[in-house]
C-alpha cells in the first residue's frame, strides 16, 4: 500500500491519496467493480483539484474579507434592485466583457456586493483581483521605478474580474521626506 501511495503522490494525485483507504473499504463493503471504484477515485481527485484551485484563486484575489450575497440586507437599502443584483451574480457580465459600476454613499453596501460578486466569480473558476484605486495607482507608480510597469498592466488586464474599490475616496499621495 505504501508503494501505491508513494506513486500516487509522485503523480500528484492528492485527492486519490487522501481518499484511497476509505474508498477501498467502501468498495469492498458495497461490492463495487474496479471500474466503479476507479470512477469514485477520479471524482475525488477532480473535486480536490477544483477545491484547491478555488482556494488558490481566492487567496490570489486579495479579498479583504468574506461577504456573501446571501448575507446582504436588501431591506436596509430598498433602492437596490434585488433582481439586478441576482443577474450580476450570475457573472454573465464577465463573459459579455461588460463593466459594472456600483455607486452610492459610504456605507450603502457597495464593497459588500463587490466582494459577493468576486466570490461568485471564483466559484465559476474566474480569476479575480480586488484592490483599492489608491493602492493600484500607488503600485503602478512604484512599478515605473523598477521598470515593471508594463508587466503590472498586463497582469491587471489578464484578470477575468478586476474590482477597483473606493474609487471616489480622495487620499493624499504618499511621499517620503526625500520627495520634498
Amino acid at each position: 500500500m505504501q508503494t501505491l501511495l508513494s506513486t500516487l503522490k509522485e503523480f500528484k494525485l492528492s485527492g486519490i491519496v487522501s481518499s484511497l483507504e476509505e474508498r477501498l473499504i467502501y468498495a469492498k463493503s458495497n461490492n463495487l467493480s474496479y471500474k466503479e471504484l476507479l470512477e469514485l477515485l477520479c471524482e475525488d481527485e477532480k473535486n480536490t483539484r477544483k477545491d484547491n484551485g478555488y482556494q488558490r484563486r481566492r487567496k490570489a484575489a486579495k479579498l479583504p474579507t468574506i461577504k456573501l450575497l446571501e448575507d446582504f440586507d436588501f431591506s436596509f437599502q430598498p433602492s437596490i434592485d434585488q433582481r439586478s443584483i441576482s443577474d450580476i451574480a450570475t457573472c454573465q457580465f464577465i463573459n459579455s466583457k461588460e463593466n459594472i459600476i456600483l455607486q452610492g454613499d459610504s456605507g450603502t453596501g457597495k464593497s459588500h456586493l463587490a466582494i459577493s460578486f468576486a466570490l461568485k466569480a471564483l466559484e465559476k473558476e474566474y480569476n479575480v483581483f480586488f484592490t483599492t484605486v489608491s493602492d493600484m495607482l500607488h503600485s503602478l507608480h512604484s512599478s515605473k521605478v523598477d521598470n515593471s510597469y508594463h508587466k503590472k498592466i498586463r497582469m491587471l488586464a489578464n484578470y477575468d474580474l478586476l474590482i477597483l474599490d473606493e474609487l471616489g475616496f480622495k487620499q493624499l499621495p504618499k511621499y517620503s521626506s526625500d520627495d520634498l
